[in-house]
């Protein structure tokens, strides 16, 4: 059969035009440089690096190295409301030193990662804040903490030199941790869910990270209003309050560069917001949800 068609080919050499092909026309960043694509995929936030990965071998190899480190007190230790306040405590004080230990454990992997991500779940807050000072110390790109209750006010806002995110649920941000002159110069990704913290703190707050892409306020309890009066970065805006919360009365955003905004405010007093959003001329996607129609400046 060889001798009658001199020109077939094998299925090894089709299988090879067919994979060149394919990284040719169907992966337009196979004609980048290495260190260009490694260079793209450092913007990202370490949930896309894991599916980035998946993609392709040249993708893989380019993808910077992250370490994650997650905790979860109530998978560690389940109590009942008839547990004895000393066994929990006698728990949550393990809990707090497995995170220590961890930490140390794992020191030489956390400096060698180009990414550091830590995610820690309380369910008690007694005896955190030293922890948290730990924490702080090692520079990591990406925080998530949530508190165990709304009551415990949070000692400061992180300060690594690499942070770009920060996720924190529940607990309470004072506006007197912005008093000094600190900027949160690589903050770029901000969401707080349920957290205490007035329409002053929050503004004292952004205006402290010149270079904020994306703001998330979900449930904040005594937010009254939203003023951000100069966020030349910010991209992504999302406001939610639904349930038996104040209300929120002025809502005053001057972001040029603001694409995309999303707000959605349900309680108990049907209020009409005041919104003023004139300034965000670059607004592609409005997304509007309140049984009272805002009045506009």
């Amino acid at each position: 059969m060889a001798e009658l068609c001199p020109n077939s080919q094998t299925d090894e050499q089709i299988v090879k035009k067919r994979r060149i092909s394919d990284t040719n026309s169907d992966d337009p960043t196979s004609r980048f440089p290495d260190h260009v694509l490694h260079l793209i995929f450092s913007y990202l936030k370490s949930q896309d690096l894991f599916t980035v990965r998946l993609v392709s071998k040249n993708w893989h190899r380019n993808t910077p190295s992250y370490f994650p480190l997650e905790f979860e007190e109530s998978i560690s230790f389940l109590y009942t409301i008839n547990t004895p306040f000393n066994v929990i405590q006698e728990a949550h004080n393990k809990f707090l030193e497995w995170i220590r230990s961890s930490l140390e454990t794992c020191q030489s992997e956390l400096k060698k990662a180009e990414k550091r991500i830590i995610r820690v779940k309380f369910e008690r807050h007694e005896n955190i804040n030293d922890l948290l000072e730990l924490i702080n110390e090692i520079d990591f790109h990406e925080v998530y903490l949530r508190f165990g209750c709304f009551n415990y006010w949070i000692p400061f806002i992180f300060q690594s030199k690499c942070l770009r995110v920060v996720h924190l649920t529940r607990g309470g941000i004072d506006k007197h941790l912005f008093s000094d002159e600190t900027n949160f110069v690589c903050l770029e990704e901000v969401e707080l869910d349920s957290v205490n913290l007035s329409g002053e703190t929050l503004s004292k707050f952004i205006s402290k990270c010149p270079n904020i892409r994306e703001l998330k306020l979900v449930n904040c309890l005594l937010l009254r209003s939203v003023v951000l009066p100069k966020v030349d970065r910010l991209k992504k805006l999302y406001v939610q309050l639904v349930g038996s919360y104040p209300s929120i009365t002025d809502v005053q955003v001057i972001a040029p560069s603001l694409q995309v905004f999303h707000f959605v405010h349900f309680n108990r007093c049907n209020v009409a917001v005041n919104m003023d959003i004139r300034a965000c001329r670059m607004l592609r996607e409005f997304h509007l949800e309140c049984p009272t129609f805002p009045g506009w400046f």
